[in-house]
């Protein structure tokens, strides 16, 4: 039986592989109609790199071990596990604080979906901060 992390990995790349087959057939059908497309399939390849590359970061990284053969600090994958919960924390400050002057931009100019947007911006901030845990329980 596979592990929990194989399963979890295995999952992820298949969710991002059919993210990236839709989004390509979008820009398809955009680029046939005439529209600028440009800038979206340079988005589009970007995304695809980014999701790979976390992929390879985690398995050489954390799995791997090659956090401590890189610089030579002993960590256990439990350390390293509080390690990138507290740097999704960090990052999800950083969201919040830009989403906060989103929400105030977009009320000051009187724009009537500030409530769907605040919506998606918590929930994206519920996705981010519960990873930490999910990368803590994986390890």
């Amino acid at each position: 039986m596979d592990s929990f992390y194989a399963i979890a990995r295995n999952t992820c790349l298949s969710l991002a592989a059919a993210a990236a087959v839709i989004a390509g057939l979008r820009l398809f059908q955009k680029w046939n109609r005439g529209e600028e497309v440009e800038g979206m399939i340079f988005i589009w390849l970007i995304g695809i790199l980014f999701a790979g590359g976390i992929v390879v970061m985690v398995d050489n990284f954390i799995v791997g071990g090659a956090y401590v053969f890189f610089t030579g600090i002993s960590g256990t994958a439990e350390g390293l596990s509080i390690e990138i919960y507290q740097a999704s924390l960090l990052l999800g400050i950083v969201i919040t604080i830009v989403g906060v002057i989103k929400i105030y931009r977009k009320f000051q100019n009187g724009e009537e979906d500030i409530y769907e947007y605040m919506l998606k911006w918590f929930g994206s901030l519920l996705f981010l901060f519960s990873m930490g845990y999910l990368i803590s329980a994986i390890l």
